[in-house]
């Protein structure tokens, strides 16, 4: 199911169409810091208030393409940025397009390709890792790209891997859990590790 989130190419993912198109009166942002270049037909935003959760409303294959945006990076981090490297953020402060309201799944069903455009822009892109299901929501592991969370939740998803509290990789020591997740942490991710641990046997 995991797959290395630097490395994937990217031929090999698939897509239905080239436009921005969300199934949902969720009005895309025209902010100029984050604009949406590809969204899955297949997706739909359910729920109401802070129970809002992205959902899969037909089948989508592995490896389909589910969102690309492209994002100035970002000196700060809110609940509704994806960090990118150990200093920048992407993503809309306040959410807004679909994409951020994707849950936490310790084994979720998606991930992120991520690449340096510019010294100022990042494409983000995000995969699925296994094929969805009909009404099946679409999650990824948040640790993936947070050292550090905003945000603090607890996961009762009950995998043989879960992480119990998401607070971010800075805090998570266990050996098994890290290789479990390490191909798919974003590269800056794997560099913070090395020095955590490095600073641990010094």
């Amino acid at each position: 199911m995991m797959m290395a989130v630097s490395s994937m190419p990217r031929s090999s993912i698939t897509s239905s169409d080239d436009t921005c198109e969300v199934t949902t009166k969720l009005a895309l942002s025209d902010q100029k810091n984050c604009r949406c270049m590809f969204s899955h037909p297949s997706l739909e935003l359910r729920g109401q208030g802070s129970n809002v959760y992205l959902f899969a409303v037909a089948p989508i294959e592995k490896d389909a393409l589910l969102f690309s945006f492209i994002s100035k990076g970002l000196d700060h981090q809110t609940r509704w940025t994806v960090q990118v490297s150990d200093t920048k953020h992407v993503g809309l402060e306040w959410g807004g397009e679909a994409w951020q309201f994707t849950a936490h799944d310790c084994e979720g069903n998606s991930t992120f390709l991520i690449s340096q455009l510019t010294e100022e822009y990042w494409q983000v892109d995000m995969i699925t890792t296994r094929r969805i299901k009909r009404d099946e929501p679409i999650t990824y592991n948040w640790l993936i790209s947070e050292w550090d969370m905003v945000s603090h939740v607890i996961c009762t998803c009950q995998s043989p891997y879960c992480f119990r509290e998401i607070r971010g990789m800075r805090y998570v020591n266990d050996p098994e859990k890290i290789e479990f997740l390490e191909p798919q942490l974003f590269p800056y991710m794997q560099e913070m590790l090395r020095r955590k641990f490095a600073d641990v046997m010094q």
